[in-house]
C-alpha cells in the first residue's frame, strides 16, 4: 500500500473520529439545555404558586382590614352583624368570605359553674369524655380546692383529660376567653349556640333575645375570619381584635393566625323548644 492510500485512511479515520465527538458534544449540550428548561419551568411554576399565595395572605389580610372598618364607622348604615354570619365581599377581584362572630354570644369559658358548657361538651363529644373534660375545667375555674386559675386561651384547654384536637376545633367558635357575662348574648350567638340556650330553659327563645342586650357596631371585641374563595393556594385569616369605639385608637388586635386545615367533629343540632 503506498504511502499516499495510508495517508488517506488515516485522513479518513480522523474525521470519522471527530464527527463521533462532534455527535457526543451534541448530546450532552441538548442533554444539559434539557436540564436547564426543566429547570426553569420548575422555577416559574413555584413562582407563580408563591406569587399567589402571597396575593391570596394580603387578600385575606384586606378582608380583615374591611370587616374592622365596617365594624368600627358609627355612621356605617349597614354594620355586618357579628352573629357568626358569613358576608361574601370582592376585593381586587378575588372573592372572599368574612365571618364576624362577637365574643359576646360565645360561652364564657371562666365561668363557674357553667351548665351550658357542659352541654356543648355533651353536643361534641361522647358522654365520657364530656363529663371528663367538663369536671377538670369546673376544677380548674373553681376555687374550692385552691385559687382558681383562669383560661387566657383557648389552646389551654388541649392539655386537660378528656379533650383532644377535633374536639376543641369543634367548640373553639362557641367559647371565649374575652366574654365576662354570666351567659352569651343570646342576640349575638350563633344559631348552633342558640338553640343550646334555649335547651333546658323555661323561657322561650324570644324572651331570652328580648333580655339580650342590642347589637352594637361601636364597641366589642370580634373573632374575624377571612377565607379567599379562589381557587388554587388559597388563604384563611382569624384574628381576635377589639373595637374601641375611640377615633384615636379605633381597634386593637388581640390574635392573629393564618389557619391551616384540621380535623373537627360536627356537634349534635340541638332542640329548640
Amino acid at each position: 500500500m503506498t504511502r499516499v492510500a495510508l495517508a488517506s485512511r488515516h485522513a479518513l479515520s480522523a474525521r470519522g473520529s471527530a464527527l463521533i465527538a462532534v455527535v457526543f458534544t451534541l448530546l450532552i449540550v441538548a442533554a444539559i439545555a434539557g436540564s436547564l428548561i426543566t429547570q426553569t419551568r420548575t422555577d416559574l411554576a413555584l413562582s407563580q404558586n408563591l406569587q399567589l399565595g402571597v396575593e391570596n395572605d394580603l387578600s385575606a389580610e384586606a378582608g380583615i382590614a374591611v370587616a374592622v372598618l365596617n365594624l368600627s364607622d358609627p355612621g356605617n348604615k349597614n354594620p355586618f352583624i357579628p352573629d357568626g354570619r358569613f358576608y361574601d365581599i370582592n376585593i381586587d377581584g378575588k372573592r372572599l368570605s368574612v365571618q364576624v362572630q362577637s365574643e359576646a354570644g360565645k360561652i364564657n369559658l371562666n365561668q363557674s359553674p357553667n351548665p351550658l358548657l357542659k352541654r356543648l361538651f355533651r353536643a361534641c363529644t361522647d358522654e365520657g369524655s364530656a363529663e371528663l373534660l367538663g369536671k377538670a375545667v369546673e376544677t380548674r375555674t373553681a376555687a374550692r380546692d385552691g385559687p382558681a386559675q383562669a383560661f387566657l386561651t383557648i389552646d389551654e384547654l388541649r392539655r386537660l383529660p378528656g379533650a383532644s384536637e377535633e374536639l376543641i376545633a369543634a367548640i373553639e367558635p362557641f367559647v371565649s376567653v374575652y366574654n365576662f357575662r354570666a351567659e352569651p348574648d343570646f342576640r349575638l350567638a350563633p344559631d348552633r349556640l342558640r338553640a343550646l340556650m334555649v335547651e333546658g330553659q323555661s323561657r322561650p327563645s324570644s324572651e331570652l333575645a328580648s333580655s339580650a342586650g342590642a347589637p352594637s357596631n361601636l364597641s366589642g371585641i370580634y373573632t374575624i375570619t377571612a377565607t379567599v374563595l379562589d381557587s388554587g393556594s388559597g388563604a384563611s385569616i382569624r384574628a381576635i381584635v377589639y373595637v374601641t369605639g375611640d377615633k384615636r385608637d379605633p381597634y386593637y388586635v388581640f390574635d392573629w393566625r393564618r389557619l391551616g386545615g384540621r380535623a373537627s367533629v360536627a356537634c349534635k343540632e340541638a332542640q329548640a323548644q
